[in-house]
């Protein structure tokens, strides 16, 4: 399947955040504030959601997955804050600051991306070392 996964996952974010900002036509100051609490829910809760995927994995490489992972992330990211931010406008001197959140989202993303790759390559690692060899011993190795 093409779209199985991380690519899906972002597919089904960036089209849920058009409709986000489609809905603040014209924008409002309520509809702006609305808006922005997703500079903060994108990096923060749904780029580690997407890690979640590996849990799920089950034929393929991890390390694979892991790389298509990271590659829609850092897409996705920045696709779904291009499009909030765009729905942003306060019609005075407040939308100076509208540039700055879009960086400060897609700088907490990667942020937040570093801190999942490193507890995904932690477990991924661990799960290794537990799995068993074909003949029945352990790939973990005696202490001597």
């Amino acid at each position: 399947m093409l779209l199985a996964g991380p690519e899906a996952y972002w597919l089904l974010v960036s089209v849920a955040m058009y409709f986000l900002a489609s809905g603040n036509t014209p924008p409002t100051e309520a509809g702006n504030q609305a808006v922005e609490k997703w500079w903060f829910i994108l990096p923060l809760a749904l780029v580690p959601a997407t890690f979640f995927i590996l849990l799920l994995h089950r034929n393929g490489s991890a390390a694979g997955l892991l790389v298509r992972i990271n590659l829609t992330c850092i897409a996705g990211l920045i696709v779904s804050v291009h499009l909030i931010t765009g729905a942003i406008d306060y019609g005075d001197s407040r939308n100076s600051g509208v540039g700055m959140g879009y960086v400060m989202s897609i700088i907490f993303g990667m942020f937040s991306l570093f801190a999942s790759n490193v507890f995904a390559a932690g477990g991924l690692w661990i799960a290794r070392r537990k799995r068993k060899r074909p003949d029945g011993g352990s790939t973990v190795r005696p202490s001597e």
